[in-house]
């Protein structure tokens, strides 16, 4: 596989060889679908919570006495079934909604969705991109016919210079290499990476 290597003007200088097996794979709808949904789903913020029966404010006394009254027999106006009360089996902070998928499964759908860039010409590798300005990074987005669009640049941890200049531009998302995904591989239209980081990624 056959990937271009662009310089900061825009130009294609040469190309380089990546891994069939993880820049050549076919799409499969039921891994794509379900890899989206563990991350999703591991990534959306516990919100809902209800309050039990002993967290609602109130009932300390006892609405009646136990006998003699001819009425069903209740410790509490607080319970889950009087009005006001507490919730049954409601939605708590406490709860684990976390999913879980295989890591050969998480792997193969990320390198689909690096597949699929590379089908849609999409996965743009630049040489020298490491060290380049906030100028220069603007006008290589226009000579390659993605500025506007979403853009997700992956970088390593020692490419410092390049989050900086990028970290602040708008629709620009950038993520480490050891951090990269299938959903943020997926939701953005353009992935831009060093010619080293491209050749890196296993």
């Amino acid at each position: 596989m056959k990937v271009k290597v662009y310089n900061k003007l825009g130009k294609s200088e040469t190309t380089i060889t990546v891994a069939d097996d993880i820049f050549g794979k076919k799409w499969n709808d039921q891994l794509m679908a379900q890899a989206i949904r563990v991350f999703l789903a591991n990534h959306k913020p516990a919100m809902a919570n209800t309050l039990g029966r002993g967290e609602v404010r109130g009932g300390g006394r006892k609405p009646w006495r136990q006998k003699g009254t001819g009425r069903a027999r209740v410790g509490s106006n607080r319970s889950p079934i009087w009005r006001g009360g507490g919730i049954t089996f409601g939605p708590t902070l406490l709860r684990n909604r976390s999913l879980a998928i295989p890591k050969k499964m998480r792997l193969g759908a990320r390198n689909i969705a690096l597949s699929q860039k590379v089908t849609e010409k999409m996965l743009f590798a630049v040489k020298g991109i490491e060290k380049i300005s906030r100028k220069e990074l603007v006008t290589l987005l226009e000579k390659l016919d993605i500025l506007g669009k979403r853009i997700l640049l992956i970088t390593e941890k020692n490419q410092t210079s390049l989050i900086r200049t990028a970290r602040n531009m708008v629709g620009i998302t950038v993520v480490g290499r050891d951090s990269l995904n299938t959903y943020d591989l997926l939701s953005n239209h353009a992935v831009l990476a060093s010619e080293d980081v491209v050749k890196s990624i296993k």
